[in-house]
């Protein structure tokens, strides 16, 4: 049974891989599991959209996904990928952009 895993990843301004989130750097290529489906949402306290693609190109000109910023404080409703019944996410093939130091929260259920 799949367990519901959490992580917040904040921004650099940079290009980042969503796997930029998960814990320490020896454990995060055994922390980038296998996900059902993934959940994508900008933090209440963003003021700025976050833009989502595959690779390290993605910028606010050229993405897949734009996740807008939140308005009076509620961010909108989260972008969900999944569930999938096969053919696994893992945070190491999204890529995200976003203003310095602004939130993306992700939430995951695994296989």
């Amino acid at each position: 049974m799949g367990q519901i895993r959490h992580y917040q990843l904040t921004l650099n301004g940079a290009a980042q891989q969503l796997s930029s989130a998960l814990p320490g750097t020896e454990s995060a290529v055994i922390e980038d599991v296998s996900f059902r489906e993934l959940k994508l949402q900008a933090d209440d306290g963003n003021t700025n959209p976050i833009y989502v693609g595959g690779d390290n190109t993605v910028t606010a000109a050229a993405h897949g996904l734009r996740i807008p910023a939140p308005t009076a404080g509620v961010p909108a409703a989260p972008e969900t990928f999944g569930g999938y019944d096969t053919g696994p996410l893992k945070l190491s093939k999204f890529w995200v952009i976003g203003t310095n130091n602004e939130i993306l929260n992700v939430l995951g259920l695994t296989f």
